[in-house]
This record gives structure tokens, C-alpha cells and sequence, in this order.
């Protein structure tokens, strides 16, 4: 075979080698270039993806948080309507706490996620306020528990002295009573006598015809409640047609704060000891025929009666 000088026909020479090693140089680059192109989009889907990932979760912790808050609202509506029904006189007072939470449900449901702990800050404030008011609120019973404690003790000493002060008045009463009864003087030995005058002698008679006058005698008894000194008694005479007789229809006192009519007064000297008096009644007509019956009356006591029948 000829070598000479002559170029192998089957060896490229430099020019055509040149040719072949341009453009696979070009593929690589432009293969790493994709490769770094593809690698950098991959990993930013992977950031995307987990950004994504990460707000789903913060979306889904921020719907969990507000209803939680939500929650602790109710139950704090709860809590307040309960102390308005127990507690009437504060239900203004709770009205405004109410409002404050209504404000804050309708904040909650529409807020962002970085408003949420000052909501929930609100709330915790809310929450020790009512717990205040309940301190307060048991503070106030038990001292109005107390004060009716002693309010029933002191209507019930008040009662006591109440009762005791009347059954005291009454017992007074009672004495006074006694008193102003026993004040008086009674009469005993009580004696009607009808008399028909005569020129020889005056006799005693029960023929309502014959009767000119009636003597009435009785004795005062003693009684040591009674000083010496001057007395009146009244006499009431009533006839059989339950008349009282009397000379003048002034003659008039009081008994048990009534007028009554009587028939004759009589005033004498009471000595502190017994003593009989007579007194006499005399009138123009005759005496009817009946029953006569005679009451004796002392400071306006009734101190004795007796009756007598003329034929």
C-alpha cells in the first residue's frame, strides 16, 4: 500500500473535526442548561406545594381558633344571660357586656388570622370580668344574708317586745280596769218600801192604789279604795212599762260613756265606813200596778238593784 504524504481518505482532518465537536458542545450546554432550568422549577413547585400545605393548615388552625373563640362567646352569653335572670336589678348592667360579645361573634367570623389573639385577648377579658361580677355577686348575698339574719332577729326582738309591750298594755288596761271597778262603792240590803200616808201614821202597803210614795233604803258597804269625803250616787227608778221616772228629762249621767236617764240623786258624806241612807220618790199621779225595778249607779257603776211587785 502507498503512504506517502498523502491524507488517510478515512481520518477527518482538522477542519471537519472541528465541525463535529461545535454542536455537541452546544447539546451539552444546552442539555445542562435544561437540566438546571428543570431542577430549578422543581424545586420551586416543591416550595409552592408546601406554601400551599402551610396556608391550608394555617387556614385550617385559623377556623379552629375562631371557633374556639366563638365557643368561649356562647358560653360566656351563657354565663350572663343566667346572672341577668338571677340577678334583675344588674340585667342593665349585663346588657352592655352582652352587647361587647355580639360585636365581638360578628368581628370573629369576619376577621383576619392576625386579628385573632387580640379577639381572644378581649375574650379572656370578658371572662374576668364575669368571674368579678360572680365574686361580687356572692360577696353581696352573703352579706344580705347576714343583714336578713339580723333584720329577722331584730323584727323577731322587735316582735317580742311588741308582744310583750301589749300583753303589758293589756295587763294596765286589765289593772286600770279593775281599778276604776273597785273605785266604786257598792250597796247591799237593797229595800223598796211603798208607803201609804196616813193621818195616824204612815204605813207600808203593796196596793199599787194605795201608794203614795216609795222609800228606798240601802247600806254602803266600806271600801278602803275610797277616801272620805263627798258622794253622789244616781237612782233609776223604771216602772212597769219600762219607764224611768223622773221630776225633769235633763236628769241625765254617764255609764260606760252612755247618758242614761235618772230618777233621783242622792249626796251624802261617805265616812270610809258602812253606812244606810234612804232616799224617798213621790209623784203627783198613781202608781200603775206591776213590776218597779230600782238600780243603784256610783261614779257611773252599777252598785246594785232590787224590784218590787204592786198589786
Amino acid at each position: 500500500m502507498y503512504k506517502g504524504n498523502y491524507p488517510d481518505p478515512q481520518t477527518p482532518g482538522p477542519g471537519e473535526r472541528s465541525n463535529i465537536i461545535a454542536p455537541i458542545v452546544f447539546l451539552s450546554v444546552i442539555s445542562i442548561i435544561l437540566a438546571v432550568a428543570v431542577g430549578v422549577i422543581l424545586r420551586q413547585l416543591v416550595q409552592y406545594r408546601s406554601l400551599a400545605e402551610e396556608a391550608v393548615v394555617e387556614k385550617n388552625e385559623v377556623i379552629v381558633e375562631k371557633d374556639d373563640l366563638l365557643r368561649q362567646l356562647d358560653e360566656l352569653q351563657v354565663a350572663y344571660d343566667q346572672l341577668s335572670q338571677e340577678h334583675a336589678a344588674l340585667e342593665r348592667e349585663f346588657a352592655s357586656q352582652q352587647h361587647e360579645i355580639n360585636r365581638l361573634r360578628a368581628q370573629i367570623r369576619g376577621g383576619t388570622p392576625d386579628q385573632v389573639e387580640r379577639y381572644r385577648s378581649r375574650i379572656r377579658e370578658l371572662e374576668e370580668q364575669l368571674a368579678e361580677y360572680k365574686v361580687q355577686l356572692d360577696l353581696l348575698i352573703a352579706e344580705n344574708l347576714e343583714l336578713s339574719g339580723e333584720n329577722l332577729q331584730m323584727r323577731t326582738s322587735l316582735e317580742e317586745v311588741s308582744v310583750e309591750k301589749a300583753l303589758l298594755e293589756e295587763e294596765r288596761e286589765k289593772l286600770a280596769s279593775q281599778v276604776e271597778k273597785a273605785s266604786y262603792l257598792n250597796v247591799s240590803n237593797i229595800r223598796i218600801i211603798p208607803i201609804n200616808e196616813r193621818r195616824r201614821g204612815d204605813r207600808e202597803t203593796d196596793r199599787a192604789r194605795r201608794v203614795d210614795r216609795m222609800d228606798i233604803c240601802f247600806t254602803i258597804r266600806k271600801n278602803p279604795l275610797i277616801e272620805e269625803g263627798e258622794e253622789t250616787f244616781h237612782i233609776r227608778i223604771i216602772d212597769p212599762d219600762n219607764r224611768v221616772l223622773t221630776h225633769d228629762v235633763e236628769n241625765f249621767f254617764y255609764h260606760q260613756d252612755q247618758e242614761l236617764q235618772y230618777s233621783l240623786k242622792k249626796e251624802f258624806d261617805y265616812p270610809g265606813t258602812d253606812k244606810d241612807v234612804c232616799v224617798t220618790w213621790d209623784q203627783e199621779e198613781s202608781f200603775p200596778d206591776g213590776l218597779y225595778n230600782v238600780v243603784i249607779f256610783h261614779r257611773g257603776q252599777d252598785s246594785g238593784g232590787n224590784s218590787i211587785r204592786l198589786n
